[in-house]
């Protein structure tokens, strides 16, 4: 990160404060330790990776796809579970769904997805009673 900040032109200046700044942060990912659900659409084409080649930020980057929702990755979701259920009780408390070819910005807006998203919303509230 810091080389990518220091190619864009940020400077040393803006190295240092991301190192400051955000690094200390980073590894200090705190679980919500309350009943947490998370609902992914999977099986769609989605950006994975930018490659610059050379070290050339001025040109055009190669695009790698993987598989998510159109715009989270799957690599991405399986990284937030993996940080959520790193706390056994929060393990307790997490549940993560992914709804085979629900896009990211219709999710709530497709009619068969957001009935699975409110059969969870109502899943829950009978839990919690």
């Amino acid at each position: 990160m810091a080389e990518l900040l220091a190619a864009a032109g940020f400077g040393r200046d803006g190295v240092r404060a991301f190192r400051r700044r955000e690094v200390t942060s980073m590894d200090r990912f705190q679980p919500p330790m309350v009943p947490t659900t998370c609902i992914n659409g999977v099986s769609n084409e989605t950006l994975e990776q930018l490659v610059y080649w050379d070290g050339d930020f001025n040109a055009r980057p190669g695009l790698v796809y993987g598989e998510g929702d159109g715009f989270i990755n799957l690599v991405s979701m399986l990284a937030f579970d993996e940080q959520m259920r790193q706390q056994s009780e929060q393990n307790k408390l997490f549940k993560s769904i992914r709804l085979e070819g629900a896009r990211h910005s219709t999710i709530v807006t497709d009619e068969w997805a957001l009935k699975r998203v409110m059969q969870e919303i109502l899943e829950a509230n009978r839990v919690s009673d």
